[in-house]
């Protein structure tokens, strides 16, 4: 079997691999094709050999190259070359493998016996393992019972040692009834005390520090043991006693703190200040250290605080004679701060400098509470804050409370100045506040709380707001709108530059004196900033109310205007190209007799009202409206925002819940904003509303005079009159009502939004212009032709010589032509003297298009000046 394996299969395939299984190998083997070729295979050996190989991968990559019968043909040939090189090693190796079968001759009992002795060793490390761990259990035993005893010894000392401190302690504590007081004796008891005990000040001031340092080492202690140890026994105990002492240190210092301030305010005692001082400074530590810091509040109130303001806060000083009136109040607030200055704040100035770290304890029995924290020493700093404690509940008390006139809202204006004289009082005690920490503690105290409780802020609010609305709504906007405008003289230069100087509506200025008053000193007040804004813009939409319920009317009637005069168009072009030559004239008699009737009855119905009750005159309130969006977005929006800024900058706000002098600016500043934009954007609506009602006014009286240029046919129809030399008389009165109005009304707008109205208000009116002038061109010459027929018929056959003179003369129609040419003209030049190019009129072009061909039919004697100027520029 090897030896046809090796001289079949086996040598073609060893042949295979070293010529290319490894792989690619470019180097042919033979030039040939036979049997045994080497055929590449589609992929490499090496792939197989990668510790990243995947089989999902391997078969991916090879799809990419080959079909899967490929791969799997490769594959199996790969296949048998590997065990034909497993085979070829075996022959070679032939010795070797039946060597190593004859050496493994008796290794069986070798292994057993390597597995007894492998078993003994494993059990006699177990059982050393065993004994290890024994001892080792014993050791761990030991060590927790040492380190329990140890804990337990150190307990012990620390017991000892407080215990030690607590006895000192009260060695010390005796000690204060040995010296003699602080005050209380003459000035000869002094320089005797002195003379005997020079160190008498200097040996209290060591005693009551010793005292505060001893209780604040029993503190930490107390605070080095857990919740567990602190739960014994005799902590427990323990910590019972030095409660009590806190108590029996309280009751010797308060004494010694009451004398010294005393002292501190005898006029006798001036000398020894700075021995007083130092003697309260230790007095003020020692409240901190025991954490009895409410006693001096107390007693500095009582003691000092409350007899002098008790003088000063009195209904004869609050009246100044006259019953339940609050005109003292000023001098109230004067006389409480100089006393606060002068004889408090060096006080509290001793106080700032005091700043002790003190450690609170909970020596309360928890363990029957799970919820509790483990940690229940809680270390913090203490200040001092005499005003929230001790000066402001004073005031409370002495002159809040008993004196509620001073919060009545009755009268508006009384309250404003009743408040803003506390507001201004409190930012003067808030003044004295070393740091942002005394502050936030004088603003969340409940005195400072309950102080702005007492001011009615709604009540007053809704006082404000029914003043400015009742102004705004009984004296401003009862009128109706066209009795409100008052018309100033207009400027003899018509310039823009005292454009913005006037308001021409009542309900405008009646506005902007309502939207000061928002904002006014006396009546604004911080804490009720978002109504006075809210009512701000109520204001506005009120304002902008009361113009659409104006306006709808106007615009109703405008429409309906509208529709009857296309109505009235209509049937009167049909009457006309159906009517003959002869009724033409009558038919245009009546409509203009109509027209005349209409305008005066309209101009009647004028009389009866206001002298300004023409749309055109909305261009005033039109000017008004962008006057007051430009007040708005410009004047308020700064004037709100510094009259915010001020009153928080000033003294920080005097809302009971704002801790900062400028909380929420930024939102403050958009919200503003936003509502300030939005209620300018809804009067703006309002501009193209009156746009169109003026315009269209406009419209319709400069259309009024379009129906003349019917009457150039019976005026030159058969009535041999000279060829037109002059535009008609009507052209100006077509552009005139719009010359007058920009002239004499409209010279507070802009220049560019008038133009736009020109455009607007030119392009109907010059469509207008063109219907009626081709209607003419059409019924003249159908009536020519209908005449010229005529004529034919009946008129005897006339010379050569008549006929032409006849051909010779200029026809009617050719007049009507020249004439209709000449207005065009004139119109043009109207037109441009308003300031705009024809050529921004669409209609325009199609107008001179109708009237262009008859330009040559002027003669050239009679040809006008203004003609060559009047051609589009676009022909």
């Amino acid at each position: 079997m090897n030896s046809s394996l090796s001289n079949g299969n086996l040598s073609s395939m060893i042949k295979r691999s070293d010529s290319n299984y490894g792989f690619y190998d470019t180097t042919p083997t033979t030039t040939t094709t036979t049997v045994n070729e080497y055929i590449p295979l589609c992929f490499s050996k090496d792939v197989f050999n990668s510790s990243t190989f995947e089989v999902d991968q391997f078969i991916t990559d090879c799809r990419k190259r080959v079909n899967l019968e490929s791969v799997q043909k490769d594959l199996r040939e790969y296949s048998k070359y590997l065990d034909s090189q497993l085979i070829e090693l075996i022959n070679k190796e032939y010795k070797s493998f039946f060597s190593l079968s004859s050496s493994l001759i008796g290794i069986d009992t070798v292994l057993n016996d390597f597995n007894k002795t492998q078993s003994s060793i494993k059990s006699e490390v177990v059982t050393f393992k065993k004994d290890i761990n024994k001892v080792r259990e014993c050791v761990e035993d030991k060590l927790k019972e040492k380190k329990s005893i140890d804990q337990r010894k150190k307990m012990l000392q620390l017991y000892i040692s407080i215990s030690e401190s607590f006895n000192n302690m009260n060695h010390l504590l005796d000690q204060f009834n040995l010296l003699p007081p602080a005050s209380g004796m003459t000035n000869n008891q002094q320089q005797q005390l002195q003379q005997q005990q020079p160190y008498t000040f200097e040996s209290l001031e060591l005693a009551i520090d010793r005292v505060s340092n001893s209780f604040y080492q029993m503190q930490n202690q107390m605070s080095s043991l857990s919740k567990e140890e602190r739960s014994l026994k005799m902590f427990d105990t323990l910590g019972n006693k030095i409660k009590g002492l806190s108590h029996t240190i309280q009751s010797k210092i308060d004494p010694l703190f009451k004398d010294c301030l005393k002292g501190l305010f005898a006029h006798d005692r001036k000398q020894q200040v700075d021995q007083i001082n130092s003697i309260l400074h230790q007095c003020l530590s020692c409240y901190q250290i025991i954490d009895k810091v409410q006693s001096p509040y107390s007693i500095f109130k009582h003691l000092i605080v409350k007899p002098n303001i008790s003088k000063i806060t009195t209904l004869t000083n609050l009246e100044l004679n006259q019953k339940s009136s609050t005109n003292g109040l000023s001098n109230i607030y004067d006389s409480i701060l100089a006393f606060v200055k002068k004889d408090c704040i060096p006080f509290i100035n001793l106080s700032n400098t005091i700043n002790t770290v003190v450690i609170q304890l909970d020596l309360t029995d928890n363990n029957s509470n799970n919820n509790t924290n483990t940690n229940n020493t809680n270390t913090y700093k203490s200040f001092y804050n005499f005003i929230a404690e001790s000066i402001l509940p004073e005031i409370d008390e002495s002159l809040m409370i008993p004196f509620k006139q001073i919060f009545a809202t009755g009268i508006p204006d009384l309250f404003y100045k009743n408040y803003y004289l506390t507001f201004n009082f409190i930012s003067v005690l808030e003044s004295h506040c070393v740091s942002r920490q005394q502050l936030i503690q004088v603003r969340n105290s409940s005195s400072y709380q309950n102080l702005w409780k007492k001011w009615n802020f709604p009540v007053y609010f809704q006082l404000r707001l029914s003043d400015i609305a009742s102004k705004m709504e009984f004296d401003y906007l009862h009128q109706q709108l066209f009795d409100q405008i008052v018309v100033p003289i207009v400027p003899s230069n018509n310039s823009n530059s005292n454009s913005n100087s006037t308001l021409f509506l009542n309900a405008s200025n009646g506005l902007i004196q309502c939207l000061n008053l928002c904002w006014e000193k006396n009546i604004y007040i911080y804490d009720l900033s978002a109504k006075f804004f809210k009512l701000f813009l109520q204001l506005v939409s009120r304002y902008d109310h009361f113009i659409q319920e104006s306006i709808q009317p106007l615009e109703l009637n405008i429409e309906q205007q509208n529709q009857e005069q296309q109505q009235q168009q209509q049937q009167s072009q049909q009457d006309l190209l159906k009517s003959p030559p002869a009724t033409t004239a009558l038919l245009l008699r009546q409509q203009q007799q109509q027209q005349q009737q209409q305008q005066q009855q309209q101009h009647q119905h004028q009389q009866h009202h206001n002298k300004h009750t023409t749309p055109d005159n909305l261009v005033y309130i039109y000017s008004d409206i962008l006057q007051l969006a430009d007040k708005l977005k410009n004047h308020y929006k700064s004037k709100i925002l510094s009259t915010i800024n001020a009153a928080t900058s000033s003294t920080g706000s005097s809302g009971s819940n704002n801790n900062s002098h400028l909380p929420f600016f930024k939102q403050i500043e958009e919200i503003v904003n936003n509502g300030i934009n939005q209620s300018v954007a809804e009067i703006e609506l309002l501009l193209p509303r009156l746009s169109n009602i003026f315009c269209s006014w406009l419209i319709s009286k400069c259309s009024e005079n379009l129906e003349l240029i019917n009457t150039i046919r019976s005026t030159y129809r058969m009535t041999n009159k000279p060829i037109p030399t002059k535009p008609s008389v009507y052209v100006s009165s077509i552009v005139g009502p719009l010359d007058s109005f920009l002239s004499s009304k409209a010279y507070t707008i802009q220049t560019e939004t008038k133009h736009q109205w020109i455009i607007k208000i030119l392009t109907p009116v010059t469509e207008g212009f063109k219907t009626n002038a081709s209607n003419v061109l059409q019924s003249v010459s159908a009536s020519n032709d209908i005449l010229n027929k005529i004529v034919k018929r009946n008129k005897p056959t006339t010379t050569a010589a008549s006929i032409t003179s006849e051909s010779s003369a200029v026809s009617d129609i050719d007049k009507i032509s020249i004439q209709l040419y000449l207005d065009v003209d004139r119109y043009s030049t109207l037109i441009q003297k308003l300031g705009i190019s024809i050529t921004l009129i669409p209609s325009f072009n199609d107008l001179y298009q109708l009237v262009a061909p008859f330009k040559s039919l002027i003669p050239s004697s009679a040809t006008p000046a203004s003609t060559s100027a009047s051609t589009p520029t676009n022909q």
